[in-house]
Parts: C-alpha cells; sequence; structure tokens
C-alpha cells in the first residue's frame, strides 16, 4: 500500500508548520507495529496537515493516503484518522486584521498590498475546496466503518460523513437503510444528526425528524432530532422540540451519560443546550433563561464563556444594555441572571473570557465590579473570591 506517495515532490508543497518534506515518512508510520511510533507519527502528522482552523497545500495531498492507511488499521487508529479527516473538512480561513496595509503611504502600495492579499485568499479558498472534495470522495471507506463492531469507530465515521455534501445523495440513502439496523443509541442518535447536515431543506426532510420526535421513546433519540430542527428551522421550530429540549435541561441525566460521546456536541450537555435555544430565537426567552440561569451553579468552567455568552444573549435581548444604566433600570429577571452569575464559582473559573462576554454585552467588567454593580449602597451579598 501507500505505492503512489513518493510520485508526489512532497518537499515543494507547503505545510501548515513549514515543509511537506516529512509527510511520506509520517505517513508509512502511521502503519508501524510500534504504537509509540505510531502516536508520534500521528501527533506530528496532524500539526502538519491542520493548525489553528487552517489547512495547507500538503493536506490536499495527503488525505487519499490518510483514507488508504484508514482502511488498514485497528479501531483506535481509526478513531483518531476520522478525528483528523473531520478537523481538515471543517476547516475555516478567519478574516484576519492586516496591519500591513496600515503601514503604506501610496496607494500604489496599497493596492499591491491588497492584491497579494487576495491572491493569497484565492489559494487558501481552493486548498479548502479540495479538501473537502478529498475528504469527501472517502465516504465508502467511512460507510463501511459502519459495519464494524466498534461503537466509536461507527460515531467517528458518521461524524465525518457530515462533512461530505458533495456525495450526500447516496450517503443520506445508506445511513437511512442503516438506521433501522442500528442497536446502538449513542450510533442511532448520531446518524440522525448526520442526516440533519446531509439532507436538503424540505417537507420530507422535516417529516423524519418530527416524527422521530414524536414517535421515539428514547430521549437520546429525541434530543437528536429537536437538535436538528432546531438548526434547520431556527425561530420555526417546533414547540415539540423545545418541550423535549427543556424537559432534557431539567433532567440530564436522562441522556447525560450517552451524550457526551456524541460528537457534535458543544461542551457539556448544558452548554449544548444554550447553543441550541439560541439558534432558536429571542422569543423563547421566558422559556429557557430560568433554565440556564439554574445551570450557572454546576456549569462546566471550561465552556462557561459560551454558556455565559449564550445565557446573556436571552437576558439583554441580543444586544448590550443601555450606556450608563444603573442596577435599578435592569428588569427583575435581568438583576436575577447577574446575581447568579455573581454566585457561581465554577463560572469565573477562567475569568478573562467572562470579563470578554460582559463587555460585550455592556456589563460591568470583573466580578468584584459586577457585585458591586448590584448592590450600589454596600448591602451585604456576597463578595468576589
Amino acid at each position: 500500500m501507500l505505492e503512489q506517495l513518493d510520485t508526489i515532490l512532497w518537499a515543494d508543497l507547503t505545510a501548515c508548520n513549514g515543509s511537506a518534506a516529512p509527510v511520506p515518512a509520517l505517513l508509512r508510520d502511521l502503519l508501524s507495529h510500534d504504537f509509540t511510533v505510531y502516536e508520534h507519527a500521528y501527533d506530528l502528522l496532524f500539526h502538519t496537515l491542520y493548525n489553528q482552523g487552517e489547512v495547507c497545500e500538503a493536506t490536499v495531498h495527503a488525505i487519499p493516503f490518510v483514507i488508504e492507511v484508514l482502511e488498514q488499521v485497528e479501531a483506535i487508529r481509526q478513531v483518531d484518522l476520522l478525528f483528523l479527516l473531520g478537523h481538515v473538512a471543517r476547516a475555516s480561513y478567519p478574516e484576519t486584521y492586516i496591519p500591513e496595509l496600515h503601514a503604506v503611504e501610496r496607494q500604489q502600495e496599497e493596492d499591491a498590498v491588497r492584491k497579494r492579499i487576495q491572491q493569497a485568499r484565492q489559494r487558501r479558498d481552493a486548498w479548502l475546496q479540495h479538501v473537502r472534495e478529498e475528504v469527501s470522495d472517502g465516504y465508502h471507506s467511512y460507510l463501511h466503518l459502519l459495519t464494524l463492531s466498534d461503537t466509536s469507530v461507527r460515531v467517528s465515521a458518521l461524524h465525518t460523513l457530515s462533512c461530505c455534501q458533495s456525495h450526500a445523495p447516496a450517503i443520506v440513502t445508506a445511513l437511512q437503510e442503516h438506521y433501522s439496523d442500528e442497536q446502538d443509541l449513542v450510533v442511532k442518535a448520531c446518524i440522525l444528526l448526520c442526516l440533519g447536515e446531509l439532507m436538503p431543506p424540505g417537507t420530507s426532510s422535516t417529516t423524519l425528524f418530527t416524527t422521530t420526535l414524536t414517535q421515539e421513546t428514547e430521549h437520546l433519540l429525541k434530543v437528536a432530532a429537536a437538535m436538528v430542527l432546531a438548526k434547520r428551522m431556527r425561530e420555526a421550530t417546533p414547540v415539540e422540540a423545545l418541550d423535549e429540549l427543556l424537559l432534557v435541561g431539567e433532567h440530564p441525566e436522562f441522556v447525560q451519560e450517552e451524550f457526551r460521546h456524541v460528537p457534535w456536541v458543544v461542551g457539556d450537555i448544558m452548554t449544548t443546550l444554550s447553543y441550541i435555544f439560541r439558534l432558536m430565537g429571542l422569543a423563547i426567552a421566558p422559556r429557557v433563561i430560568p433554565l440556564l440561569t439554574r445551570a450557572l451553579a454546576h456549569v462546566d468552567g471550561f465552556y462557561a464563556m459560551t454558556f455565559v455568552s449564550n445565557l446573556l444573549y436571552f437576558t439583554c435581548a441580543g444586544k448590550p444594555v443601555e450606556k450608563g444604566i444603573s442596577c435599578d433600570m435592569l428588569t427583575q429577571t435581568q438583576r436575577m441572571v447577574l446575581h447568579a452569575l455573581v454566585e457561581s464559582d465554577q463560572v469565573w473559573e477562567i475569568p478573562s473570557n467572562i470579563n470578554h462576554i460582559l463587555t460585550r454585552f455592556g456589563l460591568p467588567f470583573g466580578r468584584d465590579n459586577v457585585h458591586a454593580f448590584l448592590h450600589p449602597s454596600g448591602e451585604s451579598g456576597k463578595t468576589a473570591g
């Protein structure tokens, strides 16, 4: 295998961390019988082909060989390689600040700089498109992995399949056939979430998820269907989907153990729910704010930035509070949320993240200042720790 590996001039290709010359050796080491050698090669290859959300020229050429290796290795390596394939397929280039534009004095120089930036973006966009096509072309291999006994491999294969938009019709047909035969709840939930990303909008696809929501008895499958409906329908999400998400929010033990194995989650279960609620718009604020406020007491500090951002989105009606506003000008709900925010030690595990969100919504910077804002006359209350 990998017979064509040396037909590519790797040293002439751009990698995310410099030269792509080491790529052939790293790909071969993925097959090593020594797992330590494999781990070292995988780590280096990952950062050679993908770095902070970006891919490179070498990524395009390496993907077919990664898929070839995927078909030959054991489950633990298959999960790793699917993780890599999913990441490169979801890569994107941020719109970065270009200080060079502010250093030029003449229009001619500025035009030249802009042209270079545009050319660089065009090259990167081409790489992204080619990488996504190469990953998508491996869909037969990912579908085959669904026949294996290892649950983690099947889940990872579904997450990668969800990136294969160019072969969506064939994948959708295969997954719909597989769904009724699949016995594992987590895998079935992942099939629903994968279908949600691949099926085109329309009545037939919406019916699939609404039927699942109303007829399934397992909460994990009902939640997966509700998540898909929220992503696809936003403000028009059926009330039954919101009801199920609220129920699971009140009783996370219904799905918590299985939910942590689903790769579509955004952090912990409550952070994921907060993200899904936000997709559904401000109209549901009265129903979700009490639940999310109570969850502040036990939210995972690592994901608190996302959770607090979503909670304050509802609390502040999606915009910063009025400049110079005082505590007595806040609504009762806003004061309740801010009190709960100050009281939660977990939220403040990474203070800089929360301060960033507070500033975005026009609120005082820092736990002490939020406390002082809520107690302008020095009334008793919990002091910041």
